[in-house]
This record gives C-alpha cells, sequence and structure tokens, in this order.
C-alpha cells in the first residue's frame, strides 16, 4: 500500500500512456477538427465554403450544443467562432491559454466542445486496452507498459480484501486531465484482485478520491455517470456528448472543486507530480497555510526539463507548499519510470 497521505498530482503527459492528444498535437487536432466542408463548384469554377464542418458528426453535436436548430449547418455566429478559434490557437501556448485571450462565450463554447470531442475519441482508443470491447473479457487489460501497472502494485501491495478501503483512503487523486481513465482501471484493478463484480469494483473505487480541477468527461460510476468514450452509433449517445461539453472548464473559469486541492495539499505528507507542466496558475491551488504545515516530501517527473529549470520549479513549490527545498525531488523520467524507480518511497 501507499504510505498514509500520499496526493498524487496527474498532470497532461501523465496520458501519454494511452496516446491522448497534448499541446501542440492537441492544437492542431482542434484546429483540423473546426474545419469548414467545401465543395467545388464546376460550374463556376470556384470552391464553395459550406455552413457545416468537414467531420458531419461533430458538426451535428455542435449544432445542437450551440442551440443551431440546424442538423449539421451552424449559425453565421458560431461558424464565425469557429473561424476565430481555428485561426487564432496556432499562436497561443496552449488551447486555454487562448480562451484566457478570447473569452467570448460562443468562442469558448465551440472550444470546449471540439476539446471534449477530442478527448472522448482518444478515451475511445484506450476502450479496448482497459477491457471495454464486446469481443474480449472485461478483465483482458493491456496496461502492463503504462504507470497505470506501477501505480497497481504499490497501491494493492499486502492489502487483502479487508485492507482494502484502508489501501484506497490512504491516496488521493488531483487530477488536471479531463479524460477518465484512471478511474475505470481503478475499477478493473479491483474486479481482477479480489473478485468483484463491475458495480461492486466501481463503488469500491469512489473511495479513493479523485478531484478533477477543469472537470471531466463525466462521472465513471453511479447514477450521473455517463459513456466512456463513444460508439458508431451516436443517435445513441449523442444526447450524453452534448452533456459532456458543459463540464470542461478552463484557466479562466473557477470551480468550487479547485478549492478544495488546497485541503488536499495540506492533509498531504508527500505529494507526488506525475505527468505535471507546474504552470505557475496550477502551482497556486495547492497553496496551504505554512502553519498548517508538519512534514512533507514531494517528487516529481521533469522529463527533458533543464537543471536550473528544474530548480526553480522546486523554489516555486517550496514557497508553495510551505515544505524545505531538501525534500524536494524532480527527475528526468517518466511516469512509468518514476514510480518504479521510487516505489520504496512510497511504499508502506
Amino acid at each position: 500500500m501507499f504510505k498514509d497521505r500520499t496526493l498524487v498530482v496527474l498532470g497532461a503527459a501523465s496520458s501519454l500512456d494511452f496516446e491522448f492528444p497534448l499541446g501542440e498535437e492537441l492544437k492542431k487536432e482542434i484546429k483540423n477538427l473546426l474545419r469548414r466542408k467545401t465543395y467545388y463548384n464546376k460550374e463556376y469554377g470556384q470552391t464553395v465554403i459550406l455552413k457545416e464542418l468537414a467531420d458531419k458528426a461533430f458538426s451535428a453535436l455542435l449544432s445542437r450544443y450551440t442551440g443551431t436548430q440546424q442538423y449539421v449547418d451552424l449559425s453565421d455566429d458560431i461558424l464565425k467562432a469557429v473561424d476565430i478559434v481555428r485561426n487564432g490557437i496556432g499562436f497561443a501556448s496552449s488551447i486555454d491559454n487562448f480562451l484566457v485571450l478570447r473569452s467570448e462565450a460562443n468562442i469558448v463554447k465551440c472550444a470546449k466542445a471540439a476539446i471534449a470531442w477530442n478527448i472522448l475519441r482518444a478515451e475511445s482508443k484506450a476502450r479496448t486496452r482497459l477491457g471495454f470491447s464486446q469481443n474480449k473479457s472485461p478483465l483482458d487489460v493491456d496496461v502492463s507498459n503504462t504507470w497505470f501497472q506501477q501505480f497497481a502494485e504499490i497501491c494493492f501491495s499486502d492489502a487483502t480484501a479487508r485492507d482494502l478501503p484502508d489501501a484506497l483512503s490512504r491516496v488521493r487523486v488531483v487530477s488536471f486531465n479531463y479524460d477518465r481513465c484512471f478511474e475505470f482501471f481503478l475499477q478493473k484493478a479491483i474486479m481482477g484482485l479480489y473478485s468483484l463484480p463491475a458495480n461492486d469494483a466501481g463503488r469500491e473505487a469512489t473511495k479513493l478520491l479523485v478531484l478533477h480541477p477543469y472537470g471531466s468527461l463525466g462521472s465513471a460510476f453511479g447514477a450521473e455517470s455517463l459513456v466512456f468514450g463513444y460508439s458508431d452509433d451516436l443517435s445513441r449517445v449523442d444526447s450524453e456528448i452534448v452533456r459532456i461539453f458543459d463540464r470542461i472548464r478552463t484557466f479562466g473559469e473557477g470551480t468550487e472543486v479547485q478549492k478544495q486541492i488546497g485541503a488536499f495539499a495540506e492533509w498531504a505528507e508527500r505529494i507526488v507530480f506525475l505527468g505535471y507542466g507546474f504552470h505557475k496558475q496550477n502551482n497556486e491551488l495547492f497553496s496551504v497555510d505554512p502553519a498548517k504545515r508538519t512534514t512533507l516530501d514531494v517528487f516529481g517527473t521533469a522529463v527533458k526539463i533543464s537543471k536550473p529549470a528544474r530548480e526553480a520549479m522546486a523554489f516555486s513549490l517550496q514557497r508553495i507548499l510551505a515544505c524545505n527545498l531538501d525534500d524536494i525531488t524532480l527527475e528526468d523520467l517518466g511516469c512509468k519510470d518514476f514510480l518504479n524507480e521510487y516505489r520504496h518511497a512510497l511504499i508502506n
């Protein structure tokens, strides 16, 4: 089991094992998704730009989400917003930073829908690896080459069925990602290790508290759970997908969940940052009252980050987390290798 009071923080790069788009790749995918549909008019010898997007399924969903009241056609106001996002995001460091500059309602709506649709498609690619396939056993899970495997080995080490609640309560997670792969993996691990049915394993998985500061594509378990990935039969799930679009939050939008992160940081005796970018705005969410801090060990991945940059990150964390600089360890290692290397520092 993890040592008691371990907080794991997941950044965008922690999703690389499941090929989720990040940074420049995500911006390129969003630009491609927001392409307008065109056709060549032979009679007039010119290309005609239509009022729908090249991706017909997404165009229909965006039309419904923005209240255009057409099947795939979009209103002029929404088309203008689509073009602004597509033409502008390439010049921003990230889609979130672009939306800090351009926070008009229609622009934010179009960007959120594009983000959610891209993450939903990436979840769909992860479905098979996480045992969500009609042609495979629910426990035919392929995570052996991911950090999920290392996490499970630490979390459930020496934990009998009787110890399971204790094992799950020792660790909490703050995920800056929108996807729910971690939650569904946790359910599958509990199903396999303790021979529990899916619903029971899902209820047990919720005992490991997970916060998504910027929202997620939906709850993983329970009555409010939403589709994981999507099937080709969009008519069956399109109402759920439109609900998903509204669950996305960005840098500029505060949420009640964000206020809970400081409490998580105060609770923790060790924090492990995995694939986290150490952005100033996100770092500040972990601020704690120095008077409430007792002891804290901080670990983190910092892949391809120079030594001076890692030192600057450490100084920033020291101030925000009210801990000793000597207790902060940032390594040039990926998530899987980091958990493997530091297993004995984290295991009880």
